[in-house]
């Protein structure tokens, strides 16, 4: 394989950009999704191929459609080869009462997060065991959340999707070991992005305070860690949740 493909949903924005501008090498051929800011998207695929003539792809997806998925799967096996990591980032909240939401939020809210990751988990696995045969390995990064372990007012659906992924994880962890695909988790804590600026400061800071270290994390800290799972093989470590969180439960 000349270029190892790296899938990275919710790729245009957040730490899912921060995790293409980690993974910027001429090896990879790095394959970004976005759901409606296409804009923004080939903004990224520009610099990314400008910065280190990376090989940049940009695709339309709903992860909550597993039509999609397969489509696009399908697309890149045959235009790029087998997906070597499938980094699944795409992700939304809303943050209310548990009272006030909606079915067609908390739909919403489930899909995108918790299906969504089952949709395009279940729509690569015959690529990245592919690629696993050819380099050894692949693997596959889930991105969870601290709202996951330990649950947030005004995030119940999102907890629950987010909580959902950790139990998804360690069950792929063990059926896809033999084919050395390693799944692991990370779980960000308050991470500086756009969704997260939507919540007013004062709604958070006193949950930033009771960390070990205080501050709000950035994209690039959760990135840092995921390019370093995808970027060799993890021959011993397979469903782990790894949290980026500030010490959030020191």
């Amino acid at each position: 394989m000349s270029k190892r493909v790296m899938l990275i949903s919710g790729g245009n924005r957040g730490i899912g950009k921060a995790i293409g501008y980690g993974l910027m090498a001429k090896e990879y051929h790095l394959a970004l999704t976005y759901r409606k800011n296409q804009e923004q998207a080939e903004e990224i695929r520009r610099t990314l191929s400008q910065a280190h003539k990376s090989r940049v792809s940009i695709h339309q997806l709903d992860v909550s459609c597993p039509t999609q998925c397969h489509q696009l799967v399908t697309q890149l096996h045959h235009a790029f080869g087998p997906i070597h990591a499938l980094i699944n980032n795409a992700g939304m909240t809303l943050d209310k009462l548990f009272i006030h939401y909606t079915q067609t939020e908390m739909d919403r809210i489930l899909s995108t997060n918790l299906r969504g990751t089952i949709n395009l988990s279940l729509a690569a696995q015959s690529s990245l065991k592919q690629s696993a045969r050819l380099a050894g390995y692949a693997h596959i990064v889930n991105l969870s959340s601290s709202s996951a372990l330990s649950g947030k007012a005004g995030q119940v659906p999102y907890s629950c999707a987010k909580g959902g992924i950790l139990g998804f994880t360690r069950l792929c962890a063990r059926l896809l070991s033999k084919h050395h695909i390693y799944v692991n988790a990370v779980s960000p804590g308050y991470i500086d992005t756009d969704m997260t600026r939507k919540v007013p400061k004062h709604t958070y800071q006193h949950i930033l305070d009771a960390n070990a270290i205080s501050n709000i994390g950035q994209p690039q800290d959760v990135a840092a860690l995921v390019c370093d799972l995808v970027r060799r093989p993890q021959p011993y470590s397979t469903g782990q949740v790894y949290r980026v969180d500030g010490g959030k439960f020191c």
